[in-house]
């Protein structure tokens, strides 16, 4: 029996939530420091029994699975039927959520990999002749990151599949020759909707993780703040990437030739209701990139600049609040991007109707203009 289409994209799915799980329970499970013990001269590191090392590669073992079916499934020949490579390529859209899902797949590799082989690292070379060092464990957050892209990658894997799915009926209905497949409005309602999705989750997980201050420490007249170990600028940034993704396929989406016709973008703002919400949509993009941003940067400059002459100082983190509130602005924001599309859809459904009952409508005043325009004035010497 063949593999159909629908079959895939469980597998996908199934592959990419497994290494999602492991991801997330060897983070929960690492230790945060091992216990030096003196000996002959050296330090050795115990570290308690847990399956962190095991746990980690079997999540990077599953998103390696997931990718390979993902990719595997984008150019598989379902129903026996396969197509150039080309006629995927050619379609911007297949090939930008490509990319994106190849990228996603390579931080995922790296965020699981890079702890589990320091962790490795760590029990393997125990031995230490440094008498003051201590027992560290791996940067704490990775692995619970790297289980997060996993299972954004396999999302993205779907879409990938879902677009390959319509470049493949449009070739072969030959409804172009050439292969190339014109994004839907329900395509770009997907896409603007996933990409708010993922700004909304990043951000959200991003305000659980922020500590809530530093540990000032006291040492030749200044103070060292040192904060615990977290993820919290990284998902921070790629919630505002997320929200500048959805921000500008929710806009594009509003002015996209829908079946190779487009329509002045006059006439679109000349409905109040879209120029409304288009101006809400834009304002919430706007303010969730603010609420967003600021955080972020704030605890970034806390992280660098760590060293205070003030001995008063408490070692703050960003602002409480902030990250999460952005993040579920940043979902509305895709929201009213979606509703923005609906009313462009209706005013397209009404402008093109008027055409085709009064052909000249639109195009009369222009060709009215350009001709008044060109005829030379008589009687003048």
């Amino acid at each position: 029996m063949a593999v159909t289409m629908k079959q895939m994209s469980v597998i996908v799915t199934a592959l990419g939530v497994a290494s999602f799980i492991f991801g997330i329970v060897a983070e929960n499970k690492k230790p945060p420091s091992g216990t030096p013990t003196v000996g002959t001269g050296v330090i050795i590191c115990k570290y308690q029994s847990d399956h962190t090392i095991l746990l980690g590669f079997l999540s990077f073992g599953f998103l390696a699975a997931s990718s390979a079916a993902g990719l595997g499934s984008v150019f598989y020949p379902f129903k026996g039927k396969s197509i150039p490579y080309n006629a995927l390529f050619r379609n911007t859209t297949f090939t930008i959520f490509f990319n994106i899902t190849l990228g996603l797949v390579g931080m995922a590799a790296a965020f699981v990999l890079w702890p589990t082989l320091t962790e490795l690292h760590h029990r393997v070379h125990n031995l230490h002749d440094n008498l003051k060092k201590e027992c560290p464990t791996a940067k704490t957050g990775l692995i619970g990151g790297g289980g997060v892209l996993s299972f954004c990658s396999s999302l993205f894997w779907l879409i990938s599949l879902m677009l390959t799915d319509n470049v493949r009926e449009d070739y072969f209905e030959e409804m172009d020759p050439q292969g190339v497949m014109a994004a839907t409005i329900k395509q770009m309602s997907i896409i603007v909707a996933t990409l708010g999705t993922l700004s909304f989750m990043f951000g959200v997980i991003a305000e659980n993780k922020k500590p809530d201050s530093g540990t000032a420490t006291l040492r030749e007249g200044v103070v060292i703040c040192k904060y615990s170990s977290d993820p919290t600028v990284v998902l921070g940034y790629l919630s505002v990437a997320f929200l500048v993704a959805s921000t500008v396929a929710g806009y594009l989406s509003l002015f996209y030739p829908y079946k190779g016709r487009s329509i002045p973008q006059a006439a679109l703002f000349r409905s109040t209701s879209f120029l409304v919400f288009f101006n809400i949509a834009l304002g919430m993009a706007g303010l969730a990139a603010a609420m967003l941003l600021w955080p972020t940067i704030t605890e970034q400059l806390h992280l660098i600049r760590n060293v205070h002459h003030n001995l008063n100082t408490t070692c703050p983190t960003a602002k409480t609040g902030l990250l999460g509130g952005g993040a579920f602005i940043a979902l509305d924001a895709s929201l009213f991007w979606l509703v923005s599309l609906m009313l462009a859809d209706n005013v397209r459904e009404d402008y093109f109707e008027t055409v085709e009952k009064d052909p000249k409508g639109e195009q009369s005043e222009v060709l009215t203009n350009e001709y008044s325009s060109n005829v030379p004035v008589k009687g003048i010497a």
